[in-house]
């Protein structure tokens, strides 16, 4: 959230800064996250706002007024924002995420798809990308392309953590569904018995507790 973008040392001389020299937009930025902290959102919002007039490249800017938007419950506003913010600096782990997951608090999965995608053509050996992939190709009930994931990648290994586990055990769950709705008992048993059985390359231990 836009609590968690790390500024420090705020200095409450901003205001007298900006009198001088309204272009000023770390005096601006600073401000704003002042305003923000002591509850004053709206008037830290417009000195988001105005930092993206003066510089539309702001990166900081984007980024704290797409969470701020986000907290507001105002997601259609926050989007464009974070996409700006993420064109901007694509290496911003923290920023991808905060965008892949308002793409789907708002449904747009293929969009969340497509930059989870992006991503990762960037970075193919990132775990946590991957698994995003994952969920959100399981969420739309696209089992032959989560499958595709767990067939193909290989994850780090990693102890007492399961949501991977849980990822597997949903799509074979899934698996199963289908074939028994369409009457492959045979292959809908298999699908359910393999939910128990994780395969290593998910980089878990310790499955059978």
């Amino acid at each position: 959230g836009i609590r968690d973008i790390g500024v420090t040392g705020v200095q409450t001389c901003a205001l007298p800064i900006l009198k001088d020299d309204p272009n000023d937009t770390v005096a601006r930025f600073d401000l704003a996250c002042l305003l923000y902290y002591r509850g004053h959102q709206a008037e830290a919002i417009e000195q988001w706002q105005a930092i993206n007039q003066i510089n539309p490249s702001d990166f900081a800017a984007r980024r704290a007024l797409g969470l701020a938007y986000e907290e507001e419950g105002k997601l259609e506003e926050a989007v464009p924002q974070l996409q700006k913010a993420v064109d901007l600096n694509p290496d911003s782990a923290d920023t991808l995420d905060d965008l892949s997951d308002l793409y789907a608090r708002t449904g747009k999965f293929e969009e969340q798809v497509a930059l989870l995608q992006k991503a990762i053509a960037r970075n193919p050996k990132n775990d946590h990308l991957v698994e995003a992939l994952l969920d959100a190709n399981l969420i739309q009930g696209k089992f032959q392309a989560a499958q595709d994931i767990i067939d193909h990648h290989t994850f780090l290994p990693v102890h007492r953590t399961y949501t991977l586990r849980d990822a597997y055990r949903e799509l074979k769950y899934g698996q199963g569904a289908e074939a028994f709705n369409k009457g492959n008992y045979e292959a809908a048993l298999n699908f359910f018995q393999s939910a128990l059985k994780p395969p290593a390359s998910l980089g878990m231990d310790d499955f059978e507790l």
